[in-house]
């Protein structure tokens, strides 16, 4: 075979004429059955046309006839690889290695298998080991990322798709991804620069500018989300169904849902990005639920539901252990009868703990809260969950009790730590730390901050169970009990039986608002919490709304409502579905007459 012959067979692969290839080489093959690398690529064409058995004979031949050859283990990895069997891609990749160790894409290659099943750290030496060899690989480059930020180390993953677009400006989804890392760590200037920089006219940018709209929608800037629709439309037809989905959006959050119900029906489902289908059932569900068709609204939250819960990912074993650790507290604090030992340390700082099951008015609070000029909230951080995973075995009442003085003032510190990170500036009189979930680590609050003090919003139950199941989530192990109405009612028992064995045994000091109230009469129950802060009335907090306005991102699906004037529409709204919440009703009764609601019938 003349060598030219052998390079058009090579370029057709690239070029993906997958058929001729396949004919090419067993023309070729037959003056030439022993060419090593012909039957590569051979091999590597019978993968692609989905013919693994004979493509694993033809790589099984090449190794015989050059065992040493590292191109056939890295090939017949690719192979396994393509099959998810990623053990035994490994395992060829291994080998190629063994065979030249100094073999960028095996590296390259190893690693990606191992991130594929978890192991997160052996990927990331691999990576940097290609990187070693060649600098300038940018696929090393950008998996590192990825790998880096599966394991939470944000910074380092920024710093790397830095790299990668410093190596290639126009890397699609190094762009997308950095802008999107950006965004969830909060930086949405820099976020909407990133995105910025994808280049206009082509549509492998589409991805990237459809999650621009996603952070002016979610950063609630309209004006800017209407602006950018306008101009991508002519660029974004293979997103044609995306672009409408956002259209729709502005329509509804412009309060013309009429008309955002017309744009929706002409969505066509399966056209949409995987990502953004339980986002379009649950902005069609709200739809129907502004214009009274209840009972399409609750199927459609059902569909909602039922996409997130067959699409994501859900680890179980997490979200049981965590349900179990909740009802073994209550348990425990039920049994004990000893009271627990507090510390009689004076501390410098005690943080205000703003609490509550979610969707029970926490963030129109905070945002009450922060428009006050001696008040900082942090927002939805895991600072007191996080310092328990570090501290914490079993996590049991037990343990948390018998925390030694040294090891919590090592935690306050750490805690401390964090929040200078943040740079709080000193004329705030208070901090808060707002977190619902929060409220089931009432005993190692209690433990770390004793006579710190206590907000707990409490909403209707039905209401809360109802709207949480009505929300788009990031799904963790709390957030996941939300996708079915039944699990709902079920966690919000356990959730309330440990706070209030929690308020049975510990002094705390709770200052309870409740939703509706804060909602008909705001001054009233503000002035109320404030004077339990030490605070008075300002007249700024009239314009939470204006607070709201001026934050660049807003944690919680609440975004866009902490924005609106107090409405009393989300008030009892359960007993519109009424009729879908019978099990749920007689789930939650005991908390309804416990908590003083009598509108349940």
């Amino acid at each position: 075979m003349r060598n030219m012959n052998f390079q058009q067979i090579v370029k057709n692969l690239n070029e993906g004429k997958v058929k001729k290839v396949i004919m090419d080489c067993e023309r070729c093959l037959k003056m030439n059955p022993t060419s090593v690398p012909l039957l590569n690529i051979y091999a590597v064409a019978l993968s692609q046309y989905g013919k693994p058995q004979i493509a694993k004979k033809n790589f099984e031949k090449a190794r015989k006839l050059d065992p040493k050859n590292p191109s056939t283990p890295l090939n017949l990895g690719n192979l396994y690889f393509t099959l998810k069997n990623f053990q035994k891609a490994a395992e060829q990749y291994t080998e190629a290695i063994k065979l030249n160790p100094k073999y960028v894409r095996a590296y390259t290659n190893l690693g990606a298998a191992q991130q594929a099943v978890g192991l997160f750290c052996n990927a990331e030496k691999n990576f940097e080991r290609a990187i070693e060899l060649e600098p300038k690989f940018v696929e090393a480059h950008f998996n590192l990322a990825i790998t880096l930020r599966l394991q939470n180390k944000l910074s380092e993953a920024k710093k790397v798709y830095e790299n990668v677009l410093l190596l290639n400006p126009t890397h699609m989804s190094a762009l997308n991804n950095l802008g999107v890392l950006l965004q969830e760590t909060g930086d949405i200037d820099e976020a909407v620069r990133v995105f910025k920089m994808a280049p206009f006219a082509t549509s492998k940018s589409t991805k990237v500018y459809l999650n621009l709209c996603e952070i002016y929608e979610k950063s609630n800037q309209l004006d800017e989300l209407e602006k950018l629709l306008s101009e991508i439309k002519n660029i974004a037809e293979d997103s044609a169904d995306d672009l409408l989905f956002y259209e729709a959006l502005l329509k509804f959050r412009r309060d013309n849902v009429e008309e955002a119900l017309r744009i929706i029906l002409k969505i066509e489902e399966k056209k949409l990005s995987k990502s953004r289908k339980g986002m379009f059932f649950q902005l069609k569900a709200k739809c129907f639920d502004k214009l009274g068709d209840f009972d399409a609204a609750f199927q459609n939250f059902g569909k909602m539901n039922s996409e997130y819960a067959g699409s994501t990912k859900i680890d179980s074993e997490r979200r049981r252990l965590y349900r179990e650790m909740i009802i073994e507290r209550k348990s425990d604090i039920l049994r004990f009868r000893l009271k627990a030992n507090v510390t009689t340390e004076n501390l410098d700082f005690e943080p205000v703990f703003l609490i509550g099951f979610p969707r029970s008015g926490t963030t129109l609070t905070d945002t009450i809260l922060r428009s006050h000029s001696k008040i900082s909230v942090i927002e939805e951080i895991p600072l007191i969950p996080d310092l328990a995973k570090d501290i914490l075995e079993d996590h049991s009442i037990s343990e948390i009790e018998q925390l030694s003085a040294v090891t919590l003032r090592a935690a306050r510190r750490s805690y401390m730590d964090r929040i200078r990170d943040m740079q709080i500036s000193p004329d705030y009189k208070i901090i808060v730390d707002k977190l619902p979930m929060n409220i089931v680590e009432l005993p190692f609050i209690r433990a770390l901050f004793p006579r710190s003090k206590i907000i707990f919003v409490l909403r209707h139950p039905l209401d809360a169970i109802l709207s949480n199941y009505m929300q788009t989530f990031k799904l963790n192990e709390a957030m996941s009990n939300f996708l079915y109405l039944s699990d709902a009612a079920s966690f919000y028992c356990d959730v309330m039986s440990l706070f209030t064995a929690c308020q049975t045994r510990y002094e705390i000091p709770i200052h309870q608002i409740r939703y509706e109230s804060l909602v008909l009469d705001m001054e009233e129950e503000v002035t109320l919490m404030l004077s339990f802060l030490g605070l008075e009335w300002e007249a700024n907090l009239n314009k939470y709304s204006d607070t709201a306005l001026k934050r660049r991102e807003i944690r919680t699906p609440s975004y866009s409502q902490v924005i609106q004037p107090l409405y009393n529409t989300s008030v009892y709204r359960w007993q519109n579905y009424k009729q879908h919440l019978f099990p749920e009703c007689n789930m939650v009764l005991p908390w309804v007459r416990k908590f003083g609601y009598e509108n349940i019938v």
